[in-house]
Order: C-alpha cells, then sequence, then structure tokens
C-alpha cells in the first residue's frame, strides 16, 4: 500500500520523537475519519437504513473476496494524509 509511516520515521533521521512524525500521524488519523465519514454517507444514500449502515460498512471492510472497497479507502486516506503533510518542512 504505503510506506507513508517509514516515511515519517526517516524524516528526521528515524527519530519519531518529533512534532513532524505528530503531526503526520494526526494527518493519517483526520484523512481516515474524514474518508470513513464521506464512505458512510454513500452507504445512507444507497438507501441503506442507519441500522444498516455500519453492517454494510463492516461487510466492505472486512467481507469475502478481494476486500477492493477496503483497498481503494486506504489508498484515499494516504492521499489525502500525505496532502496535508508532506506539504509542509519537516520539524525535527
Amino acid at each position: 500500500m504505503s510506506n507513508y509511516f517509514e516515511e515519517l520515521r526517516t524524516q528526521c533521521y528515524k527519530n519519531e520523537m518529533t512534532i513532524s512524525t505528530f503531526s503526520g500521524i494526526a494527518s493519517f488519523l483526520a484523512a481516515a475519519h474524514e474518508t470513513m465519514l464521506v464512505s458512510l454517507k454513500d452507504i445512507l444514500d444507497e438507501g441503506k437504513s442507519s441500522e444498516e449502515v455500519l453492517g454494510n460498512w463492516h461487510q466492505k471492510m472486512e467481507g469475502d473476496g478481494i476486500r477492493s472497497f477496503r483497498v481503494e479507502f486506504f489508498k484515499d486516506v494516504m492521499k489525502q494524509a500525505k496532502e496535508v503533510n508532506f506539504h509542509s518542512r519537516p520539524l525535527c
């Protein structure tokens, strides 16, 4: 998928305790949250009831098969996280 977290580690000479690393982690979490909310809204827009949304989400993320939804979800998350985090200069 991505070496996003390894890139964070090496920005400041493998020092994980930098503001850049924490900023990168926060960017990832924010991107995951935003992408999840969009995905849940899409499921609601498919006509699912609010009670069915989480079950449908779980099935898409963990269901049988190649899990293309999950792969695309994390591709979107990584793209957003990189756009936010890597526009700034590392703070070591």
